[in-house]
């Protein structure tokens, strides 16, 4: 058991009668806790050397409030780039940070997965702008970056969080007038859904007219396996796909297309009312 101890030397509980040479009540107990964490005392934690009464309830009252970021992004550019797209001249980040009182002075770093450190001990205070004009960040192919903020706490403790960006391809859906095979152009002019995707599966829904449904999709993504008619579950009758290469008309606005170009679905059938077409 524990020692409370007095000015006056007096053991009020049990164990070795110890002198306290700080003010007021002490206490000191080398046994490791058993209860629950007490605010601002983990469990299992020990006392060897005697702490004043006010030093405790200080630990149970006023614990310490670690620092955490709760949020952190890259302002202006999407999580999501067309592949070609780049990261290029002023960018800010911009984050959101719990007990900034308890963050060390200009300790905070961020750091790129393909630049490396970007910024170093820098204040805590968002958002910061950081100019990429000299280092822009670019994929030609489907990829991810990984920015990440760190900083260090008043007890020298490392915190930080991660904001991922990724590049992808588009897809090109919508309503076909006439049979036949599409060349680069005219995919690319299928606006029913136009936009990039990290893959084909999805609930495309189609006006009311009557066209064939044609779907366009990287030959890099996963195949899809069924087309459904959401209303009724049935299969939506599909022809056989062809393939458009890469290049030339097929490639977008920054100059690449995807590896083997793309894979193009067609409805066997016009179909004329509004629908929605499931694809997996």
């Amino acid at each position: 058991m524990g020692a409370i101890l007095k000015k006056d030397k007096k053991t009020i509980m049990g164990g070795t009668v110890l002198t306290s040479t700080s003010p007021g009540l002490g206490f000191i107990n080398p046994l490791p806790t058993t209860a629950a964490n007490l605010a601002g005392i983990p469990a299992g934690s020990t006392f060897p050397v005697a702490m004043t009464m006010q030093q405790m309830w200080d630990l149970l009252l006023y614990p310490y409030l670690v620092p955490a970021f709760t949020a952190f992004s890259l302002v202006g550019p999407p999580g999501l780039f067309e592949c070609g797209n780049l990261i290029t001249g002023n960018n800010s980040f911009t984050w959101t940070v719990t007990n900034p009182g308890n963050i060390t002075l200009n300790s905070v770093d961020i750091t790129d997965l393909v630049l490396g450190p970007i910024e170093t001990g820098i204040s805590a205070v968002s958002p910061h702008v950081t100019d990429f004009t000299a280092t822009p960040i670019q994929f030609d192919v489907i990829g991810m970056d990984t920015f990440t903020i760190v900083a260090t706490d008043t007890h020298a403790t490392l915190f930080g969080r991660t904001y991922d960006i990724y590049w992808n391809w588009r897809r090109y859906v919508g309503d076909q007038v006439g049979a036949g095979n599409l060349g680069g152009a005219a995919i690319q002019a299928l606006a029913v859904y136009n936009g990039v995707n990290y893959g084909c599966a999805g609930t495309y829904s189609f006006p009311a007219v009557a066209t064939y449904k044609t779907f366009a999709f990287p030959a890099v993504w996963p195949a899809p396996v069924s087309f459904t008619d959401a209303s009724t579950g049935f299969n939506v009758p599909m022809q056989a796909p062809y393939n458009v290469a890469a290049g030339g008309a097929m490639d977008n606005a920054f100059g690449v297309s995807p590896l083997g170009g793309y894979d193009v679905y067609r409805t066997t059938n016009i179909l004329g009312g509004a629908i929605d077409i499931v694809v997996v």
